[in-house]
């Protein structure tokens, strides 16, 4: 096949916060100039000319190209416009779970000889749920982390890493490395390791990361705040002298924290963790992961080869954590030193086969190739038939205002439009509430934390990100009052039963199931 030629939209720009974006953005700039013959488009360099003259400037840069790759950062929905049947790709992203917004933004744009790039099947479910009918190819292209960077620390590096920050050398220590936002679920970590530290009291948690402003804009969750929130529950959990953050660090001392670490663990519930840069690194570095199981983790981490999944619940009201799982698997691997050792090294030779720079290349590589060879195939067909919901959703989105303090993410999902929520996000959670098992020798337990209002009984549900409240009978805030994560649906229904004769077991159970629904029970 004759050399076909490039065209390369991309953006120059600052990606604050957002660095795994810019970094796509980046390697894959590098490995496409390296393979194809190119041709670059800044569209934010030509931000002085009018309307027609850039509609000029784009048309001649098309001409020039055989396939147009438009790269992130560019997210703003800048295009071209496009006469022949000349291909376009571009990068999902962390917008399937919302809506496929950046395919809704340009619909009218597209043709069925494009080609979108997924880094998850939980991407790729979602982009078949709400453009199922569509001829336009998805390709599932992992990312890439260049693994001689990436690799397991000598012992001395180690050694020095854990002096320079303070911790104790035989500690056993678990990191998580990356934005102190709400949208990690970081307190939801500070719950495991609470109870990590009870069983290895020497053991420590190092945060690696900063704060920063980055909204959970949907569900109209600002970051405000949330770095003094973490402190009240270091505070409140005792756990002070265990917890070290020493703000972002650079990858000289982050490869040889990731190494000295023994476990990594992340608890994400965020809308773009589409991959997981993170956790392949630790892995990359020989440190298994427990993380939730949710998204793109769900790909990069194997279960029992590479660390362990924390089932993630999509309930009525957000996304939980099955957090005790985590201390579960984290207790495991600190009490078995050889399923330690023998994960680390599963982990480093699985980041080479599936995630390094050069499998990242020939899998691009492959994606334009095939985008060439069925252009004139399909250039008379159908594009899109898009489902219901997704109508509904461009719909609502059109109308809402953009609130400056949540970024570029209107607020969408909450109240009446929670449903729409649950049907885009469904693929990226691991189960929902209509599988979860529920029996006599169920051992109930909070999702996070709460509290109960004696004497107005009312139940409380903490969530920064997902906040309850529900008023009880007597009897219910009864039943409520005996969970302990220790005692199961009978015993609580026995000691229940002592104090109120006319309640019976089913009522007990099904309130417990009610619960569970809600989001403020996991059994």
């Amino acid at each position: 096949m004759e050399k076909l030629k490039l065209g390369i939209i991309y953006r120059d720009r600052d990606p604050g916060a957002f660095v795994s974006v810019d970094r796509v953005g980046r390697e894959t700039l590098k490995v496409l100039t390296e393979r194809f013959p190119t041709v670059i488009f800044y569209p934010n360099r030509y931000r002085h000319l009018s309307a027609k003259e850039l509609e000029k400037v784009s048309r001649e840069f098309v001409d020039k190209v055989d396939i147009v790759f438009k790269l992130p950062p560019n997210t703003d929905g800048t295009f071209i416009e496009r006469e022949r049947p000349v291909p376009l790709i571009f990068y999902a992203l962390g917008s399937m779970p919302r809506g496929g917004i950046s395919v809704l933004r340009v619909l009218e744009k597209l043709r069925p000889i494009d080609s979108i790039i997924f880094s998850s099947r939980a991407d790729e479910r979602i982009f078949n749920r709400v453009f199922g009918n569509s001829a336009m190819k998805g390709y599932i292209v992992p990312f890439g982390i260049d693994c001689n960077t990436f690799r397991p620390a000598s012992p001395e590096g180690k050694k020095q890493i854990k002096q320079r920050l303070g911790i104790p050398y035989n500690s056993p220590l678990l990191l998580y490395a990356g934005r102190i936002n709400v949208q990690k679920n970081i307190h939801t970590l500070l719950k495991i390791f609470q109870q990590v530290a009870r069983e290895h009291k020497k053991s420590r948690l190092c945060l690696a990361g900063e704060e920063d402003d980055a909204a959970l804009g949907e569900f109209n969750v600002t970051n405000e705040g949330y770095g003094e929130y973490l402190t009240e529950l270091i505070d409140k959990y005792h756990i002070k002298d265990q917890v070290i953050m020493p703000g972002k660090l650079g990858e000289q001392d982050l490869i040889p924290l990731y190494s000295a670490a023994h476990i990594f663990v992340n608890c994400t519930v965020h809308h773009d963790e589409n991959f997981g840069f993170s956790q392949v690194e630790a892995m990359a570095c020989g440190t298994p992961v427990v993380c939730s199981k949710w998204g793109g983790l769900k790909d990069t981490v194997i279960h029992g080869r590479t660390g362990f999944h924390m089932e993630t619940l999509l309930t009525d009201n957000g996304i939980k954590v099955d957090w005790r799982s985590g201390v579960k698997y984290i207790l495991h691997l600190l009490d078995s030193p050889s399923l330690l050792r023998e994960m680390s090294e599963s982990c480093v030779e699985y980041a080479r086969q599936h995630y390094s720079l050069e499998h990242f290349a020939e899998n691009l590589e492959k994606v334009v190739i095939s985008t060439f060879e069925r252009r004139e195939r399909l250039a008379k067909e159908e594009s899109f038939k898009i489902h219901p919901k997704a109508v509904k959703f461009w719909r609502e989105y059109v109308k809402r205002q953009i609130d400056p303090r949540l970024g570029h993410f209107k607020p969408l999902f909450s109240e009446e439009n929670y449903e729409l929520y649950k049907f885009f996000v469904e693929p990226y959670a691991s189960c929902t509430t209509d599988n979860i098992h529920l029996d006599r020798t169920s051992i109930p337990y909070f999702s996070t934390e709460v509290k109960l209002n004696e004497r107005a009984k009312i139940l409380e549900v903490q969530d920064p990100i997902w906040p309850q409240s529900y008023e009880l009978r007597d009897r219910e805030f009864r039943v409520f009052s005996e969970i302990n994560g220790k005692r199961d649906i009978s015993a609580i229904y026995r000691n229940v039963k002592q104090r109120v004769a006319e309640i019976d077991y089913g009522e007990v159970e099904e309130l417990f199931r009610e619960f569970c629904r809600k989001g403020a029970v996991l059994v």
